[in-house]
């Protein structure tokens, strides 16, 4: 199962690649909305179904690298697992978080930007910490 999952990483971060140029900011909103489907899987982690959605966002000067998480069947997914898929997505350091609701059911976003292999770090953000795990809590207000 776990090499599924990893497989399922693999194949959407090389999608993100190839879309980047068809993401915003190259690319309106609605454009981008139409490809969407592309960039969404769901997956089985640790016995949980979970729909996710993968996207790289090419500025120019740097690019951002978005991934959603929500439960398929429940309002909330452990912290843990969250951080898991994250991780596995993006690595270990400059991941920026935050989560909303959506309808009735939680989206657990983690981001990283980057600019010619190094890491930008986001800027209105607080340190948040999960089972020695570091990570930098995103501001809603100013995305």
């Amino acid at each position: 199962m776990e090499n599924d999952f990893e497989k399922q990483v693999e194949n959407m971060k090389n999608i993100a690649e190839m879309l980047a140029s068809q993401s915003t900011p190259q690319v309106s909103d609605a454009h981008e909305e139409e490809i969407s489907i592309l960039k969404r899987r769901t997956a089985t982690v640790d016995g949980y179904e979970v729909n996710l959605y993968f996207s790289r966002h090419d500025h120019n000067d740097y690019c951002f690298d978005v991934l959603q998480v929500q439960s398929k069947d429940f309002s909330y997914l452990p912290f843990n697992l969250v951080c898991k898929i994250g991780r596995k997505f993006l690595g270990d350091e400059g991941l920026g978080y935050l989560e909303f609701k959506s309808q009735e059911n939680k989206v657990y976003c983690w981001s990283v930007k980057h600019s010619n292999g190094e890491l930008i770090l986001p800027v209105n953000s607080k340190p948040g910490k999960y089972q020695g795990f570091e990570f930098l809590i995103l501001n809603h207000s100013r995305l």
